[in-house]
């Protein structure tokens, strides 16, 4: 860790291109630190999963435009920490100078269905959905970062993920943008992980469609919902 803060994040250290093809400062610094393999490899990721930004080298909130993100809602989002290798994707995908600039990740959980906006779940569900998908997202994304090689020079199609509900009503997508020249995730592709997923009634084949013609990475998207079961009386 102090190997990390010494060498800090120099303005302007760390910029993506907005598709995922930026060199990352912070994965050569580390890999520079600890080199490549074994137990040193194993010591630059715990190092990376503890402190991928440096707090102190944040700077407040920019004045510049932010990129385009939902709104946070009350009850269903969450900021995503800055520290995180979920922020780290984010902020390279969108050109975020990390030590320059510094916006909020909101991730929403849409509790809506496509048709005729019929609230999925209450409260209590969609906050323990989304404080579920939050943990599994930040996974998912330590994996990423690891499995594209240094520099994000990888080549990795887009990688799409589908989360569940507890009750298994309503079945949420997220996308992971391709990187080094990989290609997005085709509407077969889209479809296949959520049968995957175990979803094979109520999926929202038009959603996926909009989502293979025109990507929404780092969001939630609904795209199965089923109803509950009405008891007799």
């Amino acid at each position: 860790m102090k190997d990390v803060e010494r060498y800090g994040l120099p303005e302007g250290a760390r910029r993506g291109n907005g598709h995922g093809d930026g060199g990352s400062f912070l994965h050569r610094l580390v890999m520079r630190l600890y080199g490549g393999g074994g137990e040193q490899a194993q010591d630059a990721q715990d190092v990376l999963q503890e402190a991928v930004l440096p707090t102190e080298h944040l700077s407040a909130p920019s004045t510049e435009q932010a990129p385009a993100a939902p709104q946070k809602k009350a009850g269903h989002s969450v900021n995503t920490p800055t520290n995180s290798l979920l922020y780290a994707l984010w902020s390279e995908w969108n050109d975020i100078q990390v030590g320059v600039n510094a916006f909020d990740y909101v991730l929403n959980l849409p509790l809506e269905d496509g048709r005729n906006g019929r609230q999925l779940l209450n409260d209590e569900e969609s906050k323990t959905a989304l404080t579920q998908i939050k943990l599994k997202l930040m996974n998912l994304a330590k994996q990423r970062f690891w499995e594209r090689g240094a520099d994000a020079q990888t080549t990795m199609d887009a990688l799409p993920c589908v989360f569940l509900s507890e009750n298994k009503m309503v079945a949420w997508l997220f996308l992971f943008p391709p990187t080094g020249g990989g290609k997005p995730a085709s509407l077969d592709r889209l479809e296949h992980s959520v049968c995957e997923a175990g979803v094979l009634f109520g999926i929202d084949h038009e959603r996926l469609q909009q989502l293979a013609d025109s990507p929404e990475y780092f969001q939630l998207s609904v795209v199965a919902y089923g109803l509950a079961p009405i008891p007799r009386r």
